[in-house]
């Protein structure tokens, strides 16, 4: 089964809730396997191109089907490269951390991405709104 919205919702409560803990206004985007938004919320006071790059981070961890962060690691080496395929994706592509797969039955269903945050505060909300799927 893929990713339903009910679960996307439960995945953008917990990063909001970890979110508000650490005192950070983010956008949390939730998208499928094939990179298509499921669920978007911004917090209110969050960054005004918080909601297109936590899409854009998600779109990112769901293509590649790991994390944004190691993607960002990756374009270190090869920065020309990574350039091209941000171009090739119209811009969808956001090469930060931020980002991670969700993972069922060993299979990756989709992917969340927070902005608005240092990367480490918006992965650390991401991390635990997937953590809220249980």
């Amino acid at each position: 089964m893929g990713l339903e919205l009910a679960k996307a919702e439960r995945i953008v409560k917990g990063a909001i809730a970890r979110a508000e803990e650490m005192g950070v206004k983010l956008s949390i985007a939730v998208v499928d396997e094939a990179g298509h938004l499921v669920h978007l919320s911004r917090m209110d006071g969050a960054p005004f191109l918080s909601p297109q790059i936590a899409t854009g981070k998600a779109y990112t961890a769901a293509a590649w089907q790991i994390s944004s962060g190691e993607i960002e690691q990756r374009a270190q080496s090869s920065p020309a490269f990574f350039s091209s395929v941000a171009a090739m994706t119209q811009g969808r592509t956001i090469i930060r951390r931020g980002a991670l797969p969700i993972v069922q039955d060993g299979r990756v269903v989709g992917a969340v991405g927070a902005s608005g945050g240092t990367s480490e505060q918006d992965e650390e909300a991401v991390r635990a709104g997937i953590a809220a799927l249980g």
